[in-house]
């Protein structure tokens, strides 16, 4: 694959590497005080938070109003573990940790990028071997996820007197199209592009491009998201893996990106 450097200066906010997985209740709830001590040990001051998520069932029925089934309603836990309080200090780092899947977040600092790609894998090597001997996890799938941030203060050289950033100057899909007062909002509230892609290694690539506004937003902002996932075996290391995900974002890129927004970027 050609032009599979990671670009410079992108209006990148956040990295995200995510594997869904199955593991025993016992198992997982046996290993989350070894997990925690883990995460202690490479985050000094880890911050720990709990969110609930409801997977909610919902019946078939011949009715005018859906039925919840509460038998099949379950509530799980979502372990959040940032590398530093939130509320004091923007953290750099999230460890995220449920039954069916382990998060590492990779957050820039004030839009500096100096950290990359590698610095990515060299911890989630880290975070999944430990994850590995303490949960024995059922791995299904990887995926890698790039979240950028389009505004003034990220894409100024595409900023206008009013604020907005051009998006027909950054992305070739907009090129042509006359998006009113040179605005930074797409012509609908979300653009989602989708394909399936086979890789080198013979699997199955799901990529997704997708473009959202972010309603109210101060100076107005829109997001661009790149995901790429793929099925993962459990015999195979998983560095190879996530080698090939960053190739594909990468060139996704290349191909949504407008030709003077890579230059700019690669500056």
């Amino acid at each position: 694959m050609e032009n599979t450097n990671e670009f410079s200066q992108p209006p990148l906010f956040e990295r995200i590497i995510r594997i869904s997985a199955d593991i025993e209740d016992e198992l997982y709830l046996s290993g989350m005080d070894e997990w925690v001590e883990f995460l202690q040990s490479i985050f000094p001051d880890l911050f720990h938070e709990k969110k609930k998520e409801w997977k909610i069932s919902i019946s078939n029925n011949e009715v005018a109003f859906p039925i919840i089934n509460e038998e099949e309603t379950t509530l799980s836990i979502l372990h959040r573990f940032w590398s530093s309080n939130p509320e004091e200090k923007e953290p750099e780092w999230c460890v995220q940790l449920s039954p069916d899947r382990l998060i590492l977040n990779m957050r820039n600092q004030g839009w500096d990028d100096s950290r990359r790609f590698p610095n990515l894998v060299d911890n989630f090597k880290i975070v999944h071997h430990a994850w590995e001997s303490i949960f024995n996890p059922v791995k299904k799938n990887m995926s890698l996820q790039y979240y950028n941030i389009l505004n003034e203060k990220t894409l100024p050289q595409y900023s206008d007197q009013s604020k907005c950033v051009n998006l027909g100057k950054i992305l070739a899909y907009f090129e042509h199209v006359n998006l009113p007062n040179n605005s930074s909002f797409t012509p609908y509230h979300e653009c989602k592009f989708d394909y399936i892609k086979k890789a080198e290694d013979s699997f199955d690539y799901y990529i997704s491009f997708i473009l959202k506004n972010i309603e109210d937003s101060k100076p107005l902002t829109s997001t661009m998201t790149l995901y790429v996932q793929s099925i993962l075996n459990n015999d195979l290391p998983i560095e190879p893996k996530m080698n090939t995900l960053h190739e594909l974002l990468i060139e996704s890129f290349n191909t949504y990106l407008s030709d003077e927004a890579i230059k700019s970027f690669q500056e």
